[in-house]
């Protein structure tokens, strides 16, 4: 037993502070696809963001829901300064997750949430 190591799985001392999540969901759903692949699913989908600059994209999933619906909300991180709304084209921003055959294998209903919107897909 190393006495450096905390035995409650606790952080160090010089551990960071996790940061504060920024990110909210982004604007409108436009687009949601499923390819499958030999280990299972890469679920893609596309949105339109609120304004210019979004990034660190992601699609997070919803816990605690049906357990027929896999369910994610794509959030977005903006820029602190003012950006402009600019084209749709400029704001469409696009993200995507793999799920496993072992994980999808209950899944009947796949669902991404957006501000306004939500797109969803059946499985058979």
């Amino acid at each position: 037993m190393n006495p450096l190591i905390p035995e409650n799985g606790g952080k160090s001392i010089f551990a960071r502070p996790d940061p504060e999540d920024l990110s909210i969901p982004a604007r409108q759903i436009s687009e949601l696809r499923v390819e499958p692949t030999p280990n299972g699913a890469i679920i893609y989908a596309t949105a339109i963001a609120a304004r210019q600059g979004a990034h660190d994209l992601e699609l997070r999933r919803v816990p605690d829901t049906d357990p027929d619906v896999l369910e994610y909300t794509f959030r977005v991180v903006y820029p602190v300064a003012a950006t402009p709304s600019g084209s749709e084209h400029s704001r469409t921003v696009q993200a995507a997750v793999t799920v496993s055959k072992q994980f999808l294998r209950e899944v009947r209903i796949i669902r991404v949430i957006g501000a306004e919107n939500q797109r969803e897909t059946r499985r058979r």
